[in-house]
C-alpha cells in the first residue's frame, strides 16, 4: 500500500474546467428559478391594483347613474324606473388595466360589474356574464380564470 503525504493529496485536488462548468450551470439554473419567482411576485401586485381600479370605475359609473336627470312622467318625461330599464345590460370599455387592456363594464338592473380580463387578455368570465343577461343577480356573479374586477350591487328602482 502506497502512503500519501500531505503534498501529494493537495496536488491531486484540482479545480478543472469541467468543475467550473458544473458550478456555472448550477448558478445559472438557480438564477433562472429565482428570476421566475421574483417575476411572479412582481406581477402579483398587478392583480390587487386591477381590483381597486375596477372598484373606482364601478363607483364612478354608479354616481353617473344616480346623477341621471329625473323628469316628471306626468309632463311627458321618463320615470326613473324606465331610465334604469334602458340602462340594463349596457356594456362598454373604460380606462386601461395594469396589463394595458381596457377595463370592461356591464350595467344590469341590479348592479354594475367592472372587470379586467387579466394577464391573458381573454374574457374568462363569458359564461358568468351571459348568466347576468339571463337575469341572475349580481350577488351570485363570480369572475372566472384570471379575470379580476368589482361587482357593485344596486337596489332595483321600483
Amino acid at each position: 500500500m502506497r502512503s500519501m503525504n500531505r503534498a501529494d493529496s493537495i496536488s491531486n485536488r484540482r479545480f478543472g474546467t469541467t468543475d467550473l462548468a458544473i458550478v456555472m450551470g448550477l448558478w445559472s439554473a438557480m438564477a433562472v428559478l429565482l428570476g421566475g419567482v421574483l417575476s411572479e411576485l412582481a406581477s402579483d401586485s398587478e392583480t390587487p391594483m386591477a381590483k381597486s381600479q375596477s372598484e373606482a370605475f364601478a363607483l364612478q359609473l354608479e354616481q353617473g347613474l344616480d346623477a341621471a336627470p329625473v323628469t316628471d312622467p306626468s309632463m311627458g318625461g321618463r320615470a326613473p324606473a324606465s331610465e334604469m330599464g334602458d340602462l340594463a345590460l349596457r356594456t362598454g370599455d373604460l380606462g386601461r388595466d395594469p396589463w394595458g387592456q381596457a377595463y370592461k363594464y356591464k350595467i344590469v338592473s341590479d348592479g354594475i360589474v367592472v372587470w379586467s380580463q387579466g394577464r391573458n387578455a381573454e374574457c374568462d368570465s363569458t359564461e358568468a356574464l351571459r348568466k347576468l343577461d339571463q337575469g341572475i343577480s349580481v350577488s351570485e356573479f363570480k369572475f372566472a380564470g384570471d379575470d379580476v374586477g368589482f361587482v357593485k350591487p344596486r337596489h332595483k328602482v321600483q
